[in-house]
């Protein structure tokens, strides 16, 4: 096949007028490029040179890719590629006398002295083609979407917390009772005061100072559009009545605002004892309803005894109760359905007066104040300006 081949080649090499065919074969690292040229057009062929030229063609593409085409690669040392614009494969059409550069080299004796194509060296080195390197694909980051839903109106809109979505509010606000859970809605729904939620603040103590920042908040929140009823702060440069609450703390004007309205006890309303506020301490019981009552009733609370809280509470704690918070206790008595205790504790016969109160607690107790059906509660501003 190979003499034959050669045969043909030199039998049929001449002025190069006519076709060129353009066999090309990948043996894993380069391309065999096989330029028959033949003296005349392929239809003016005699049938037997048509037969050869099929037969070296057909011949030549069954050993693509095998041992034997290595072999005839190696064999026929092709010195330049056919790639030269865009005559790359089929010369150039517009002239075709015009003088193929390879075929010309393959005729220049001083390229090639014997002739003989297997000893002619490539003069150019192009046409050892290295293997096309695959193309490697980055894959794109897939683009992120933080998409933020929106709050409640129930629950979403009761606090600014950044940190928690609307269903980490329901399911911290759920585990309350359901009576405290409708309370703390709709005070938080208000706004009155700042409040951050965390999951476990709820069963949280709450502060003396806490308490009372929500107390004034939400008193001159919930009376807003009632002046005359609101409590004043007081002035920045009031004469301290707390010895551990001077003038340059932050909650000063609230504190002594409050003390000032008689709302707090203190020596202004003649208890000496109560000289120190303790603003970072713990509120209890006692002092949430000695604190909260007179805001709702507004008037001096009542004397009474252990005796008588005996018989309208009954309360089985009752001599543990301090006496100025006595009378807190016997006034929110008469506020039957809507007295702190029975809102925020529910129905007991232990007051417990010196449990500390939880936060929940502190916040559900100013869902309302009033006294004896006189009053104005937190739910009824949410529903009536949602």
């Amino acid at each position: 096949m190979f003499s034959l081949f050669r045969s043909g080649l030199k039998a049929f090499h001449g002025k190069r007028k006519i076709l060129t065919l353009d066999v090309r074969f990948q043996t894993g690292r380069s391309c065999l490029k096989l330029i028959a040229c033949l003296n005349r057009p392929y239809s003016r062929l005699s049938p037997i040179s048509q037969t050869i030229a099929l037969v070296l063609v057909l011949g030549l593409s069954s050993c693509a890719n095998t041992t034997w085409g290595q072999r005839l690669e190696q064999s026929l040392s092709i010195p330049a590629p056919l790639d030269r614009g865009d005559t790359s494969a089929t010369g150039n059409l517009e002239n075709p006398d015009a003088v193929n550069p390879i075929a010309t080299s393959d005729r220049n004796p001083e390229n090639n002295p014997d002739g003989n194509p297997e000893s002619s060296p490539p003069s150019n080195p192009e046409i050892a083609v290295s293997p096309t390197p695959s193309a490697s694909v980055e894959p794109r980051p897939t683009p992120s979407f933080s998409v933020s839903t929106p709050p409640s109106p129930a629950v979403g809109s009761l606090v600014g917390s950044p940190g928690n979505s609307p269903a980490t509010q329901t399911e911290t606000i759920a585990a309350l009772s359901p009576s405290l859970q409708t309370a703390v809605e709709a005070v938080l729904a208000l706004n009155a005061f700042p409040w951050t939620e965390q999951a476990d603040r709820w069963e949280k103590p709450v502060t003396r100072r806490q308490f009372a920042q929500w107390l004034f908040a939400m008193h001159n929140r919930l009376y807003s559009d009632r002046p005359g009823q609101q409590i004043r702060p007081s002035s920045p440069t009031a004469k301290p009545i707390f010895q551990d609450l001077p003038t340059t703390d932050p909650d000063f004007a609230v504190i002594q605002g409050l003390a000032e309205a008689g709302i707090l006890p203190s020596p202004l309303r003649g208890n000496g004892a109560a000289s120190q506020f303790r603003p970072e301490a713990a509120l209890t019981r006692e002092q949430l309803i000695l604190w909260k009552v007179p805001l709702d009733a507004r008037k001096a609370l009542p004397k009474t005894s252990i005796d008588r809280i005996e018989q309208t509470w009954n309360f089985q704690d009752a001599s543990q109760i301090n006496g100025e918070a006595l009378g807190a206790v016997l006034l929110d008595f008469e506020n039957g359905e809507l007295s702190n205790i029975r809102r925020v504790f529910g129905y007991t016969t232990l007051l417990q007066p010196q449990k500390l109160v939880t936060q929940a607690e502190a916040i559900a107790v100013l869902d309302y104040f009033g006294f004896q059906g006189q009053g104005v509660s937190a739910q009824d501003v949410v529903s009536t300006n949602p």
